[in-house]
């Protein structure tokens, strides 16, 4: 058995069981570990006094199930994994993607204002509602966001992730209602 190491002298099973810890596998995005020491040290850094806010997006992929079942779980994947790559290509260097398992994402950004961060939350919902190729099939993926937004660090994360996930599944109550009329 060959050992490798790094010029530092960390062994490199080591480096990638910490990169495992803290990603996802499938999508590479940061897991809910990672995103929740993000999430606190946002809050640490939030400026005080002054307009910037932070925001927490939740995304909710509405219909991956019924991908799987009539695709298959590759399908499924696929669309895991584009929706991983458009979501990255979507906001700045600096701002975090997590994927917190299933059909569920979270994006925290620091934006100017509270209209700033609706109209990020729009944009991400209009792009992820665009038709996309997955597995052959021409798909038109839909999603659910939700968002909360914060000027004040002492906020728990989690209380956080919590009212970004109401006001998603308030938006996806609002628009099966507005799909049956």
């Amino acid at each position: 058995m060959v050992v490798q190491f790094d010029p530092v002298g960390e062994h490199l099973g080591d480096r990638r069981l910490a990169y495992l810890a803290l990603h996802d596998t499938l999508t590479g995005l940061a897991n809910r570990t990672l995103l929740l020491d993000r999430l606190e040290q946002e809050l640490t850094e939030l400026p005080s006094g002054e307009d910037e806010v932070l925001a927490v997006l939740l995304v909710d992929l509405d219909n991956l199930k019924t991908i799987n079942d009539q695709y298959g779980h590759a399908a499924g994947d696929q669309l895991l994994t584009t929706t991983a790559d458009s979501l990255l290509k979507a906001v700045r260097a600096g701002d975090t993607v997590a994927r917190l398992g299933g059909d569920e994402f979270v994006i925290l950004a620091r934006l100017a204002s509270s209209s700033a961060a609706e109209a990020f939350r729009l944009r991400i919902a209009r792009l992820l509602g665009s038709e996309g190729v997955t597995s052959g099939e021409l798909l038109r993926p839909r999603a659910s966001v939700g968002i909360t937004t914060t000027r004040a660090p002492n906020v728990p994360p989690e209380e956080l992730i919590a009212e970004a996930d109401q006001d998603m599944y308030a938006r996806k109550k609002e628009r099966k209602a507005s799909d049956s009329l």
